[in-house]
């Protein structure tokens, strides 16, 4: 049995192990395959490991001091595949990011200056910078805060997150395709990239409202299959596969949008700017 030190935190409204890069040097096996046996993969149960069987409970932040100027942390994100057996490393995980700070600051690596503290994160997946404002009262690193978000029942700590030139990261172009907007299998999307690449969908155009909740969406017969295949010719636009079969799984995301209720103006700026919870 070996040990490796890990912390497991919410970013958003993902839950994410986050890892020291060299707890995961273990002699004769690659970090992949490191990660593949700590969260219990292949296996659609995860029963083995410490990965939650979701995507969104799937997910690794690994980190180092950066040595690069401008920057405290190197942040690599990884998806670990829950059956495939697979980790992709393609595209970083904004709610992940969020967690970034404040282990930074509980480590020592980043040392808390004022109210707020900004910790500046060098993406490796994207070659993106990504600025983070974290609340230190008195100069303290806090685990508690007052802040919500929705998706999450319980308050955290607000975390706000700039994304610096996000365009173009992972496409070279903030528009792959050079289109404002494009139909996919008679679908009408936008493709941007704008910190990850994603393909948006308006939900009515798949037959949804957009206010469905993950399990409603789950149970509707078809419609995973439909999106994936979707997003999968969509990667095809975008220059990220050569076929729809190439796409990777967790590459280009996909979102669904709507108007907001009535009385609420919640919008979300993927790339521009964000306060996140951890």
């Amino acid at each position: 049995m070996r040990d490796i030190s890990a912390t497991w935190m919410r970013g958003g409204t993902s839950k994410c192990w986050v890892f020291d890069a060299d707890d995961l040097r273990v002699d004769g096996r690659t970090a992949d395959e490191v990660l593949l046996r700590l969260y219990g993969s292949p296996d659609p149960r995860q029963i083995d490991g410490v990965g939650g069987a979701t995507s969104t409970t799937s997910k690794a932040v690994i980190l180092s001091r950066s040595t690069r100027p401008g920057a405290d942390v190197d942040y690599t994100f990884a998806q670990v595949g829950i059956a495939d057996g697979r980790v992709d490393r393609t595209s970083n995980c904004g709610n992940c990011s969020a967690v970034v700070g404040p282990w930074a600051l509980r480590r020592g690596w980043v040392v808390p200056t004022g109210d707020v503290t900004e910790v500046r994160v060098h993406n490796t997946n994207t070659g993106q910078l990504i600025v983070l404002e974290v609340p230190t009262p008195g100069g303290r690193v806090v685990e508690e805060g007052h802040e919500h978000i929705p998706g999450v029942p319980t308050p955290g700590v607000g975390i706000r997150m700039w994304f610096v030139d996000p365009a173009g990261r992972t496409t070279g172009s903030l528009l792959p395709s050079g289109n404002p907007a494009d139909v996919v299998h008679g679908v009408p999307v936008t493709l941007v990239d704008a910190g990850a690449p994603v393909v948006v969908v308006p939900a009515a155009a798949v037959g949804i409202t957009g206010h469905e909740s993950p399990a409603e969406i789950d149970a509707l017969p078809g419609l995973l299959d439909r999106l994936d295949v979707l997003r999968r010719a969509a990667a095809v636009r975008m220059g990220l596969a050569d076929t729809p079969r190439d796409a990777a799984r967790a590459v280009p995301k996909l979102a669904l949008v709507a108007e907001g209720a009535p009385g609420r103006s919640d919008v979300n700026r993927p790339g521009v700017s964000g306060d996140l919870i951890f």
